[in-house]
């Protein structure tokens, strides 16, 4: 019994041994990717971000990434700063999918930070970086389907590369499309049909989209378009 109570007390320790060892990297790592500032984005030659090995810490971290990115202070900052921030999040994104490749956040932070540079390239974006794009919304749409934040933010990033977005990522938006219609709050239907309305490029393909789904997902979809008329 004393033996058995050794062992348990033994690994007890080893166990809160390489919680503590882990702890500050994670908390550090939280912490600096937290508020508005964008501090720890801009900063040159900052050291990345360490491992992360919790789960929670780990889908903090990319979330922070992902509000980072579409922050109001990052649209107002200088191009040169936009793509800063975008590459910093897309090696955090890279970093955290070798070790959680099934972490939708990251696929979706991956596919941000993909688009605003495709959006800053000079010339405009090239055919390998839309598909990277594409890929990133395929497997962000795979490993977070239904959760509706990510559903909107997929839309949004679909639109802003439509034309010459590949056709995997044309099938991505088609399907959150009715995701939004079938699923989505009010607020949400409001910010599709406003999105139809300022994307000129992108409204056939969503009347086709529409027209193929139930009558209630229609009907959403029309009443949305009038109140924002």
């Amino acid at each position: 019994m004393d033996r058995t109570r050794g062992v348990v007390f033994t690994l007890a320790g080893v166990c809160l041994a390489a919680g503590l060892w882990a702890f500050p990297a994670e908390y550090r790592a939280v912490v600096a990717t937290q508020g508005p500032a964008l501090d720890w984005y801009l900063v040159p030659d900052a050291p990345p971000l360490p491992p992360l090995r919790s789960a929670e810490a780990t889908y903090k971290v990319m979330v922070a990434c992902d509000t980072a990115l579409g922050s109001l202070t990052s649209r107002l900052m200088p191009a040169s700063a936009r793509a800063e921030v975008a590459t910093r999040c897309l090696d955090a994104a890279d970093a955290v999918l070798t070790t959680a490749p099934g972490l939708a956040p990251a696929h979706l932070v991956r596919a941000t930070a993909l688009t605003q540079l495709a959006i800053q390239d000079p010339g405009g974006p090239d055919a390998q970086r839309l598909s990277e794009v594409s890929l990133a919304l395929r497997f962000a749409e795979r490993r977070g389907p239904d959760l509706m934040w990510m559903v909107v933010r997929r839309m949004e990033l679909a639109v802003a590369l439509f034309d010459g977005l590949p056709a995997e990522g044309r099938a991505v938006l088609a399907r959150d499309l009715g995701r939004i219609l079938a699923n989505g709050r009010e607020g949400q239907v409001h910010h599709l049909a406003r999105l139809y309305r300022r994307n000129e490029d992108v409204q056939g393909f969503i009347l086709a989209t529409v027209e193929a789904l139930p009558p209630g997902q229609q009907r959403r979809f029309l009443w949305a378009l009038r109140a924002n008329g």
